[in-house]
């Protein structure tokens, strides 16, 4: 396997930005993956015995969606094991 250049952090102004967009929860998604493009679905479900309720999605060029799965995994194994209480 080759070796991976670490993902420089993003820009203190483009992570201002990023959090002035409004949020909304999704503890469920759905991923479609063409040749090209892959689509990435979130939703929210509230028990086991309901439905999905999907609420807004995203479509990312193959190499951008390769990226972010990169920087989440990334960001995972760098995260404590435990989480620190807020």
């Amino acid at each position: 396997m080759t070796e991976q250049t670490p993902i420089p952090p993003a820009p203190e102004e483009d992570t201002r930005a990023a959090h002035a967009v409004p949020s909304t929860l999704a503890n469920r998604f759905h991923l479609t993956a063409g040749e090209m493009l892959m689509r990435v679905s979130f939703g929210e479900q509230v028990s086991p015995d309901t439905p999905t309720t999907y609420h807004q999605a995203v479509t990312l060029p193959r190499n951008e969606a390769v990226l972010l799965a990169r920087m989440i995994l990334e960001m995972y194994q760098a995260a404590p094991a435990e989480p620190k209480a807020h």
